[in-house]
């Protein structure tokens, strides 16, 4: 049987080659001095290179280049061992050829292999989710997919305040529109609808923050928060209102109502108004989510996405005594004071609902 020969790709060479080698006992190193000597000598042939032709011309100047080429078109900045980009990326090029490797020796040995494609991609999404978590923080969304993301809400709410029931039925993802009995049931509501989302449709927000939540396999999940003053009923309020949204092969659809379960605002409180009471800058944020959800991602106006209960300054853990998580968020300092906008979402254990909330608050 001859074998096939198969080019060498760059990408995935420069990816091991940032990999960090682990330290090795004496068992293993003593295997592979056994496993060389056993190895059949291959004569490899040696070409000289030419030597370097001096003149007395001016010096020519010469771009200096890593010993690989593969890794010389590499930024600086990005050859850092500790860079999460290329942690994840390599570690995903370790996956691939460790399949690929098992699929050569399987088709060695004459014994069928099914296609290897879906486990790859499912451990990809996980690496990128612990990715994520090495170091708390949510991987940002592209300038062109929060753009996308920010015209479908705004194109949904625009459709509410007109009352096209058809429009914003069809902007909707299956979860959203499952939550509804029937597309009829829908329209029936438009009316309250129009004046409680649809009122952004009258309003220009001051801010729109988009908070990713989630990549994977099923789309990019994430939230987007319009920011500002909206007159509701004759009634002016600042609000935070939350959106979820999945992009899937660049199209955009809205999970307003894709519920993974109750969000409890613990702290700050409610206040008599129905806002919420001021916090101290040094008092903790504290929320309370189902039992079995995904650890929730907390962004404070612009900042970071973080991961609660893994980036520092949270902490989630299981109620004692009751079903539920408690999580808990204080930056590193406290809160700045003055006004502020956080964002919570989590996912539930179906991999398709998600809830989410953005709040408006003070800290003095």
């Amino acid at each position: 049987m001859t074998e096939r020969e198969v080019a060498p790709d760059g990408v995935v060479r420069t990816a091991l080659q940032l990999l960090p080698i682990p330290p090795h006992g004496d068992e293993f190193w003593a295997r592979l001095e056994t496993s060389l000597d056993a190895e059949i000598p291959i004569p490899l042939r040696v070409e000289r290179q030419p030597r370097a032709l001096v003149t007395d011309a001016a010096p020519v100047a010469v771009a200096e280049l890593h010993a690989d080429s593969s890794i010389a078109v590499v930024p600086p900045g990005f050859r850092r061992a500790s860079n999460a980009v290329l942690a994840a990326v390599a570690a995903a090029a370790v996956i691939v050829v460790a399949l690929a490797g098992s699929s050569l020796l399987e088709q060695r040995r004459g014994t069928g292999v099914s296609s290897d494609a879906p486990l790859a991609a499912a451990a990809l999404e996980t690496l990128v989710r612990e990715a994520q978590g090495e170091d708390a923080t949510v991987t940002t969304l592209s300038t062109e997919h929060e753009g996308s993301s920010t015209d479908a809400v705004l194109a949904w709410v625009s459709d509410l305040g007109a009352g096209d029931a058809d429009r914003a039925w069809a902007a909707m993802g299956d979860t959203s529109q499952g939550h509804f009995s029937s597309k009829a049931e829908f329209a029936a509501m438009m009316t309250d609808l129009a004046e409680g989302y649809g009122a952004w449709s009258a309003a220009e927000p001051d801010d729109v923050l988009v908070t990713p939540v989630l990549a994977g396999d099923g789309g990019t999940i994430a939230v987007v928060t319009l920011v500002g003053v909206v007159d509701q009923e004759g009634v002016t309020q600042e609000r935070a209102d939350a959106f979820p949204v999945r992009l899937i092969d660049g199209d955009v659809v809205l999970e307003p109502f894709a519920s993974a379960g109750d969000l409890e605002v613990v702290t700050p409180e409610p206040a008599a108004d129905g806002g919420l009471e001021a916090m101290e800058v040094d008092e903790e944020l504290v929320f309370v989510l189902p039992t079995g959800a995904d650890a929730p991602v907390l962004r404070i106006d612009g900042g970071d996405t973080v991961v609660c209960g893994e980036a520092e300054g949270t902490d989630l853990h299981d109620l004692e005594g009751s079903s539920g998580q408690r999580c808990s968020f204080l930056p590193d300092g406290g809160f700045a004071p003055g006004a502020h906008v956080v964002t919570v979402a989590f996912l539930g254990s179906d991999g398709t609902s998600i809830t989410a909330e953005s709040l408006r608050f003070d800290a003095a």
